[in-house]
């Protein structure tokens, strides 16, 4: 499967497949934390129906409203809209859960799905935060006028609130820096106005693949920066590695309406707590700087 969309590490995640030839919901995969919330090991559970673990009214409706047509993809749809999303772990007790359904492309036909289980109770606070960080952002926030995406000046501001919640909250966050690896190709071909195109396209596909909280800034024609939140140095490099993929799967088109294949190579580091704001930056790009590479590579800052 090829994953469009992103999570971190430590979200409990079941990735279903709506298998309309044998019309069932079956799990494909599931992780530690949402096999613990179920109760049963990641073994006892793959290949089983999603249907198994959930409610009677939950399974009424999926039974009520899924086409298990030929190319039927409404799983997801219909998922989404279930109010007060719960499970039913293995002592038989309903645990609920906010529920996040994001569609996944699949190699072989069928329609999969990661379903994303919040905490209710975590969730809001996590929301609370979210709101509040973003009401500071907005702050400050001047955008770049070619891409319409915060520039480096607000970019660096947003790394330095992120810092001072790191130090005070606990936060975890994570600073990537984005190269383009055409970006002389692309000046030759169209000027700086090209690139920076370039660059909105990466955002754009970017934005499918992180959270709505995460932030994107172009720092100059050749970069972006993303400030990921809530995430470890693992799942970060596993956001990073599905981001560089999807860009390369991308092709970008110029001006003239021919098509360009593009590659971004990352470099990328945790927010340190007992790190200023400016060494931040400068590790990230010291190390895009120090790529020696053929482009499309991924790196994490000492």
């Amino acid at each position: 499967m090829i994953q469009s969309q992103s999570h971190r590490g430590n979200d409990a995640v079941i990735t279903v497949c709506q298998n309309n030839q044998s019309r069932r919901i079956e799990i494909r995969e599931i992780n530690e934390s949402a096999a613990a919330a179920l109760g049963y090991g990641a073994g006892e559970v793959v290949g089983r129906s999603l249907t198994e673990f959930l409610p009677k009214r939950i399974d009424s409706l999926l039974n009520e409203y899924v086409e298990f047509e030929d190319d039927g993809n409404d799983v997801g749809g219909v998922l989404s809209k279930v109010q007060s999303f719960c499970i039913v772990d293995r002592q038989g007790k309903e645990v609920g859960f906010r529920l996040k359904v994001l569609r996944s492309e699949s190699l072989d036909g069928n329609a999969y799905f990661r379903l994303i289980l919040q905490s209710r109770v975590a969730d809001k606070k996590d929301e609370a935060f979210r709101a509040l960080l973003r009401e500071n952002f907005k702050g400050h926030e001047v955008l770049e006028p070619h891409t319409s995406l915060p520039d480096r000046n607000s970019l660096a501001k947003d790394v330095d609130l992120v810092h001072y919640y790191v130090t005070k909250d606990a936060l975890r966050a994570s600073l990537a820096l984005l190269q383009l690896d055409q970006h002389a190709t692309l000046l030759e071909r169209g000027g700086e106005d090209a690139a920076y195109a370039a660059l909105k396209h990466i955002a754009l596909i970017a934005r499918q693949n992180l959270r709505t909280d995460d932030t994107i800034g172009c720092l100059d024609s050749r970069r972006l920066g993303l400030i990921l939140l809530d995430t470890t140095s693992e799942a970060a490099r596993m956001v990073l590695n599905r981001l560089r993929w999807a860009v390369a799967a991308h092709p970008f088109s110029l001006a003239d309406g021919h098509p360009m294949p593009l590659t971004v190579s990352i470099a990328f580091l945790l927010i340190d707590g007992d790190a200023s704001r400016k060494d931040t930056l400068q590790r990230a790009e010291q190390s895009i700087a120090r790529l020696q590479t053929d482009g499309n590579a991924l790196v994490e800052a000492a």
